[in-house]
């Protein structure tokens, strides 16, 4: 037994143990007693490390295929251990070249080159961008290969090390080019309008955007509408906000606002078509954990413009990565309703088409909402064939007449059967002869 007025430390002494122990006033029980042998029930047993984390990965054994990590965020680093606990430690980093050699001189990282020992464990999740050289140099500042050794010792003076080497980057840093959608013609661009005097006139069922002409590296990007006053700019409804990641933006060509989900505490009513359901949205300007929410598309578009008619709102696209972002925005002003679409060049609201003829037929529809048909009244100038097509959000032809009908000079009235169209938001196109029309429809 162990008087409790005489506890001491156990050293290690090697082949002398046992008899130290003795020394110690420490009796054991005899093998043949109970049959366990305590005095080797003493020892402690090495340390032993299996490896370290950084960011919870374990960095490949490959030097070919180095793990990337960027210089930009956080590296923080987490050692497992196989069996016992240190009682101190050595961080080694060495820049190396590209196969993994270790390189010395000027603009190379060496860290703790003397490999100086650190009592106790490093800090939880030590960020290893701090540990920097004589020369200033440091996870954080510099590009390239680097070996990164950690090494612990034991009360026994036992050692255990692992290294790897892994691959320091900076990313790309994003560059945002962002452009207005203005039906003009089909895929007509502009510049973005950072004053509410100069706001681009858009249509209600085709406010857009694009970004696909945008630079760097980018793996998300986030969309902030927000209706707002005409004179102060001050915010009236917070419409829309959400981040989505995406690797690239070179597909995103054209946005339309209405294929957008608006949460359904947004909607003054619940417009009883395009319902959705959006996970992981980030309803407001803050790093709170995001949510999702259901809501209807179709916002700006829906009754003909009733809740975006010749109202203002701020458009507003971040794209970035993990070590940048940058936004730009613009002031849209919303006003046609496309009620009525003119065969001519001066029709808002189409995203997709042939470009338009020139002359002063009207095209009026309804019912607009509408469930299986709707109606096309149409004002020709003369004789002709015509050929009427939908599309959907994504630019998509689904639907198409035969293209042997005819309109006669003076009103026609045509009705279309819609009922096999899934619910949403379409563009439709009447092509005749010369000229052709375009506008959206919403199918419930």
């Amino acid at each position: 037994m162990i008087r409790q007025d005489k506890v001491q430390i156990i050293t290690c002494t090697g082949a002398n143990l046992e008899e130290d122990i003795m020394n110690l006033g420490i009796f054991t029980l005899p093998d043949q007693i109970d049959g366990e042998n305590y005095t080797s029930n003493i020892v402690p047993p090495a340390i032993s490390l299996a490896g370290f984390r950084i960011n919870n990965i374990t960095p490949s054994s490959s030097c070919a295929s180095a793990t990337n990590y960027y210089n930009c965020t956080t590296m923080n680093f987490v050692p497992v251990y196989n069996t016992a606990t240190p009682v101190q430690y050595k961080i080694e980093i060495k820049a190396t070249d590209n196969n993994c050699s270790p390189i010395t001189g000027t603009g190379y990282i060496n860290y703790n080159p003397n490999g100086y020992w650190t009592s106790g464990q490093p800090a939880a999740n030590l960020d290893l961008r701090t540990l920097t050289d004589a020369s200033g140099l440091n996870l954080g500042n510099i590009t390239g290969k680097v070996n990164v050794k950690y090494t612990v010792g034991d009360f026994c003076n036992n050692e255990s090390t692992r290294n790897y080497t892994i691959q320091v980057s900076g990313a790309p840093a994003p560059g945002i080019i962002l452009e207005i959608y203005n039906s003009a013609s089909p895929q007509n661009y502009l510049q973005p309008a950072h004053t509410i005097n100069s706001a681009v006139n858009v249509g209600c069922y085709s406010p857009g955007y694009r970004i696909s002409n945008s630079t760097g590296m980018i793996s998300y990007y986030r969309v902030d509408i927000d209706e707002i006053n005409s004179q102060s700019g001050a915010i009236i409804t917070h419409v829309y906000d959400r981040t989505i990641n995406i690797d690239g933006v070179s597909g995103l060509t054209l946005e339309n606002l209405n294929s957008y989900c608006v949460s359904s505490a947004v909607w003054p009513v619940n417009p009883g078509i395009g319902a959705c359901t959006v996970d992981g949205a980030i309803p407001d300007d803050d790093d709170a954990p995001s949510t999702g929410y259901s809501g209807y598309t179709g916002y700006f578009g829906y009754n003909n413009g009733q809740y975006s008619m010749n109202r203002y709102f701020k458009l507003t696209v971040y794209i970035g990565n993990v070590c940048d972002e940058v936004s730009d925005y613009s002031y849209l002003h919303v006003t046609a309703y496309n009620k009525h679409s003119a065969f001519t060049v001066n029709d808002e609201n189409n995203p997709v088409g042939p470009e338009a003829g020139n002359s002063g037929n009207i095209v009026n529809v309804f019912p607009n909402p509408a469930a299986n048909t709707v109606t096309f009244e149409i004002n020709s100038s003369s004789d002709t064939r015509y050929t009427l097509e939908f599309f959907d959000m994504y630019g998509r032809n689904v639907m198409k007449t035969a293209g042997n009908d005819r309109l006669i000079e003076g009103r026609n009235t045509k009705t279309c059967d819609i009922s096999k169209l899934a619910p949403g938001t379409y563009t439709y196109l009447i092509i005749t002869e010369n000229n052709t029309a375009k506008g959206l429809i919403i199918k419930q």
